[in-house]
């Protein structure tokens, strides 16, 4: 039986923080058509409000960061905790598109100290492959909150239930709360500074092999949340299928995505990082440029879409743990700097470019599985570099 303290308590505290702040992207992928006819938004500004969720967490992330080194995890974790609590709860009573989408901001960003604080427990008490392994393991709450996410969302979404969804979200904090209790976690500097932890951000940067393998992470999120936010539209609006057929993509992904978790968590610390960021990368562009081929004669169907996100979130799930790891473990005393600015940097790539993705004419699909190779590309010429 797990004590305080013990390995299998502090993994599973930070399972149940990684879990929350993915739900908040997956639950509500069903419901964007029926969001955007009931609050009067355009078909991009409703996907838009995923990149913003992503925006919000990433762009939080080096401040979170920096904060939890000097005032320590707890404190700060509780401010996340709360943040993302109330604005979940204040979307749920939105009534315009400027509401709704600003509210999607600040969730993220409180999502942001729940996810990076989740990742830095870990980087506190495992280290090198090791770490790499449970990053692959802590992919499975996403593997959770995509699949159950989409499906309970789906669901949902078919009784009219869109604003529960987010009301459901703002409990989780409470849950993450309970799995926290008791469970050691690393204290500030004292009389340290915010602004000397912001310091070490612009060395990383100059660091090829800190700048390298998280950018190539960036990118096969990139893949992965493009196909996302494309998904319900798609499926939906365009092939004509309903709206519980989102929720089995989801549950397709998450099935993907488990079975690259469980690849990583036995090889990597065998093969080697490096290897299985160059096999994750080879992944996303291979699956990217099976997916073009029936784009061109085509918008595609329901199955050709549904297996393209499967095949890119099995990609994604072997690339992003060696990534992660390998940006956040650069030689040095970066602390929890270098894993959260990793994630600042993955995240904001991703949210940027899928962004930029979903302004481009869509009626099929050929531009997401086109932008996907294309990431993947670009993912496997920075995993070569050593």
């Amino acid at each position: 039986m797990a004590t305080v303290g013990s390995p299998t308590r502090i993994f599973a505290a930070a399972l149940s923080l990684v879990f929350g702040a993915q739900l908040g992207i997956s639950i509500s992928l069903p419901s964007l058509p029926t969001i955007a006819r009931e609050l009067d938004m355009t078909a991009h500004a409703a996907e838009m409000s995923i990149s913003l969720y992503v925006i919000g967490i990433s762009a939080s992330l080096p401040l979170w960061g920096a904060a939890s080194d000097r005032w320590g995890r707890r404190r700060v974790l509780a401010a996340a905790l709360l943040l993302f609590a109330v604005a979940s709860l204040a979307i749920a009573f939105a009534e315009n598109p400027e509401t709704f989408l600003c509210l999607r901001l600040v969730e993220g960003i409180g999502a942001g100290g729940c996810a990076i604080s989740g990742r830095i427990v870990v980087r506190d008490n495992w280290q090198d492959a090791e770490f790499a392994r449970r990053v692959a393991y802590l992919s499975l709450s996403y593997v959770v909150a995509l699949g159950g996410g989409q499906f309970l969302g789906a669901r949902m979404e078919t009784l009219g239930l869109w604003r529960f969804e987010f009301a459901l979200l703002s409990l989780l904090p409470l849950v993450a709360a309970l799995a926290l209790r008791g469970v050691p976690l690393a204290a500030g500097r004292p009389g340290g500074r915010l602004a000397e932890a912001f310091a070490a951000y612009p060395a990383l940067l100059r660091m090829p092999a800190f700048l390298a393998p998280a950018m190539a992470g960036g990118l096969g999120y990139a893949a992965l949340l493009s196909l996302q936010q494309a998904g319900p539209f798609l499926l939906v609006e365009r092939f004509g299928e309903p709206a519980t057929r989102v929720g089995d993509a989801g549950l397709a992904a998450a099935l993907a995505y488990f079975a690259g978790s469980l690849v990583v968590g036995r090889l990597v610390v065998r093969t080697g990082q490096h290897a299985m960021l160059l096999a994750g990368s080879a992944c996303v562009l291979a699956v990217g440029l099976a997916g073009v081929l029936p784009g061109l004669s085509g918008p595609g169907n329901a199955l050709a879409f549904i297996s393209l996100l499967a095949g890119i979130s099995f990609a994604q799930a072997i690339l992003f743990p060696p990534s992660f790891s390998l940006a956040a473990n650069v030689p040095g005393d970066h602390g929890a700097q270098a894993t959260a600015f990793a994630g600042f940097l993955q995240q904001t790539f991703a949210a940027l470019a899928a962004a930029a993705v979903a302004l481009l004419p869509n009626d099929g699909i050929l531009v997401p599985a086109t932008a996907a190779a294309g990431f993947g590309a670009l993912a496997l010429l920075l995993a070569a570099r050593r």
